[in-house]
Order: structure tokens, then sequence, then C-alpha cells
């Protein structure tokens, strides 16, 4: 069994390593990526006030030092930006163009095919071919590089080539690397070193992935990945050993549905793993509707600051490990009619469009007392013909209030069940209408997920890897400061 001492020298080794990357990363200046904030020069209106631009790639689509150059003019009663990758203003590669007088966020589209996109805030005082615009690129961080929710990366290639032009990039700048800590030199001339970290990050990776498609009217849609190496190994191990993080809670928020939609949904379970993000935002939106033999699908995704980062489907139910949340859909149906007063919500399971008014969405029932009996019938038209009937609970004898469960008739594989309230007064046949309320394509519900984040190593490793390692709320046995361990005031890539 592992001593404390023992489990405190690997998250400190732990801890050195992603930090000794996210340092090499700061000090490092290539052409892998770049900053979100975009520096505005000689806008001398102060007009632009903010710009965004996605799809930067150095010496494609700017300049050779990475440099744009902006033309602020009128394009009749619009106000207008045109962006050129030259000095010269003669190739356009984005244009952002809005209403004069309005105060809003603009568009930024791309010309030419040059695949700049982006967002911009401007106003108009004067017209300027002065300005030029500064992009700082830098070495992308270990989540920009691999983010586990764009897919299942390759990592035998991707991962190989990353270290190589992680160590490359080391030695290109060891000078300044040696004057900012020595330690960091020592770990980066050990190749050995650097070979065993590179595994132990590249294995904690899922390497395949598969959605588990549900059969109709069952539970489904779960996303399934076959994960190896350090991490399943050391979750176990931590377990056996009683050994405890710094918890980290996350949680959903309630559902919000869109302004425009006509069906209806109840999420009954909603549930955020520790890693899940803060400020994150799940979007689930009807892709296909209610059909002959099959459930509606959903897709569902995260949203982080207006960008969808992950996308998968579902039907009713939905388990992640890259999106950190679980998901169970339930559909949202309301009673109406003199037997309404007498029955709860209800659960179904089998329906589709030959069982139901697909018209309408709706089930005609009909509530029979008879003595001490009860009975639920349910038709798919007002007419509640014998012919149309496709779900009968037969008689019932029981004391109110009891559950009455209707089943299939026929070829039907409808079935609903009902809490039978106390007071229907007198032998009679109450009549009932069940609007299943059903999703139309494009009907989308956005939920919110928070987390306090205050366990560091939980929260971060969680996000590399898709992995919840034991948590304790109160007393964590592994001190949470070891990820800061080398050079605190940084804290490296190992902060949240």
């Amino acid at each position: 069994m592992a001593t404390q001492a023992e489990w405190n020298k690997l998250f400190t080794a732990i801890g050195l390593a992603l930090n000794a990357f996210r340092q090499m990363a700061a000090f490092s200046q290539s052409f892998f990526g770049y900053e979100d904030v975009v520096y505005v020069n000689l806008d001398q209106a102060n007009d632009i006030r903010f710009i965004k631009l996605d799809g930067i790639k150095k010496g494609e689509n700017t300049d050779s030092e990475g440099f744009l150059y902006v033309d602020k003019d009128l394009n009749g009663s619009d106000k207008r930006l045109r962006i050129y990758k030259d000095s010269g203003l003669t190739s356009l590669v984005a244009t952002a163009q809005g209403t004069l007088a309005a105060d809003e966020l603009v568009d930024v589209t791309e010309n030419n095919s040059s695949g700049i996109t982006g967002k911009s805030y401007f106003a108009h005082t004067t017209d300027d071919s002065d300005i030029f615009l500064t992009i700082r690129f830098n070495v992308p961080s270990l989540s920009d590089e691999f983010d586990p929710k764009a897919g299942t990366p390759d990592l035998s290639d991707d991962y190989s080539s990353f270290m190589n032009a992680l160590g490359t990039t080391g030695r290109a700048v060891g000078a300044d690397l040696v004057a900012k800590a020595g330690l960091f030199r020592d770990l980066m001339s050990d190749a050995l070193f650097v070979g065993a970290v590179a595994e132990f990050i590249q294995s904690g990776y899922r390497i395949s992935g598969t959605l588990l498609d549900a059969t109709p009217n069952t539970v489904g849609g779960q996303l399934a990945w076959t994960y190896r190496g350090i991490l399943p190994d050391l979750y176990k191990a931590m377990s056996d050993d009683s050994q405890l993080l710094k918890k980290t809670t996350a949680s959903i928020g309630a559902a919000v549905a869109g302004s425009l939609n006509t069906g209806a949904l109840t999420f009954q379970s909603k549930t955020a793993r520790e890693y899940a993000e803060d400020g994150d935002t799940v979007r689930v939106e009807c892709l296909t509707e209610l059909g002959t033999t099959e459930l509606e699908k959903f897709a569902v995704s995260t949203v982080k600051r207006g960008q969808e980062s992950y996308r998968a489907t579902l039907r009713q139910g939905f388990d992640s490990r890259a999106l950190g949340l679980y998901l169970l859909l339930r559909r949202s149906m309301t009673l109406s009619g003199a037997g309404s007063s007498y029955l709860t919500v209800p659960t179904i399971t089998g329906e589709n469009t030959t069982n139901i008014d697909a018209t309408n969405g709706v089930l005609y029932g009909e509530l029979i007392k008879s003595g001490s009996t009860r009975r639920v019938k349910l038709y798919t038209s007002t007419n509640r013909l014998t012919s149309e009937l496709v779900s009968d609970s037969g008689d019932v004898t029981d004391s109110e209030p009891f559950t009455i469960e209707t089943l299939g008739v026929g070829n039907s594989t409808l079935a609903m069940t009902f809490l039978l309230n106390t007071g229907a007064a007198g032998d009679a046949t109450y009549d009932f209408e069940v609007a299943l309320n059903l999703p139309k394509k494009g009907d989308y519900w956005e939920l919110p997920v928070t987390s306090d984040e205050r366990g560091t190593f939980s929260t971060v490793l969680g996000r590399v890897f898709q992995y919840e390692l034991p948590t304790d709320l109160s007393s964590p046995t592994i001190d949470d400061r070891l990820a800061h361990t080398w050079n605190d005031r940084e804290k490296g890539i190992l902060s949240v």
C-alpha cells in the first residue's frame, strides 16, 4: 500500500511536469496559435473598441510578421472595416459592416477564402487607413492543443509531434529558461523524464469512442470511451488506499426553453461531474421528430463563450465523460378534460406516430368508474372508437389513490402509468386528453453549468483526462498546494 509520502511525491512530480510545460509555453513565441485579444494600433479616433478574430494563420492570411491592416470608412449609410494582409491594402481578407448609428457587435466575415472570421464593436468618427492590428502568437496550452471535447485525437502521432516540438522549442529558448528556472533546465535536459511525462499525459486520454445508440423507447445515447494508462490505475490505487483529493462541486441549472419552441421537455435528471466547466452552457436541440418506430433524437453540445465545442446525439438519456454531465429527458405532458381532475401527469413508453394522434400530438382517454373498479382507455381520436383503442388498463380494484397502468392493444406498444387520485364521484365515464407536447425539429433548451472549482487537482486532471479521482469535501489527504510546487507565483497549468 502506498504511503502518504509516496502519494505526495507522485503528485509533486505531476505538478512539476505540467507547470514546467506551462512555463515553456509562456516563454516561447511561435506560429502555433494566437491570443484571443487582437491589439489595435494607430486608431486615432479610438473607434475600434473591440475586435476578436478567429482562423488567423501567420504568413498565410497575415503578412510575414503576423500583422493585419485596416481601412475604416463609410459604405453608404453603413460603417465599415476592411481588413487586409498587406500594408498596401490590396489583399482583402475580411470585412465588418454595420449600421452607422447602431450600438452593436458586428460580425467579421471572410473575404477571398481567407478563413478569418470574428466579431467587432466599432464606431465611425473619421475615415482612417493607417490602422494596423497585431496578434501575439504563442505556443498553445495543453488544453488548447488537445481539447478533449473536440473529438478523439490520434494521440500516437499528434502527441509525439507535440512533444518533439516542445523539446525543440525548449532547447531554442534554453537561455531564457535557465535564467528563469534551473530546475526546469534540469528536467528538460533529461530525455527519459520528457518521455515519461509524455507517456503519462498521453495514456490518460480516451483512445476510442462509440455512441451506444438506444433502441426505441429505452434510455440510450450513452457515449462510451475506452481509457488506458495511468489515470484508471491511479483511480483504483487511490480508492484502495483511501487517498482523496479536494473536491470540486459542479452542477447543471434549470433548463431555459427557446422562445420559439412548440414542444416541451422535462429534464428528469441532470448531474455534472467535478470537471464540468464553470460558465459552460449545455444545449439540447431536437434533430428529428417522433416517427413510426423511433423517438425523437437530440443533439447535445456544450457552448463556451458562444462557440460550440462538442456535439453528440441522444434519445432519452445521455452520459458523457467528455462533457462531464449526465442528462435524462422525459416528456412534459399536460392533461385536460373532466377525467384530468382525478389523474396525475402520467409516464409513457412505446409511443410513435401510429398509436397517437400524430397531427396534434394528443391521446384521447376515458376514465371509467364502475362500483369499486376503475379502468383507463386511450384512443387516437376524439371519437374514441373501439378500432382506435391503443392502450387499456383493464378493470382495476384498489384503494384510492393508486397507480393504474395501461398496456398496448393489438399491435400497439403504447403503455402509460397514471396515479388515480381520490374523488371520482359516482359511476361514470370521464373523458380526458393527454397532450404529449412533442418537440419539433429546431426546438432547443439551454442549461447553465456552474462549478466552484475548489479542488485544483480534481478539476484540472478531470478536464485533461475526463476522469474523476476520489475526492472529499472537508478532509482531503493529498494537498492541493502540491499543484503549485514549482513556481507558485505563476501556478502554471494546474491553476483553474
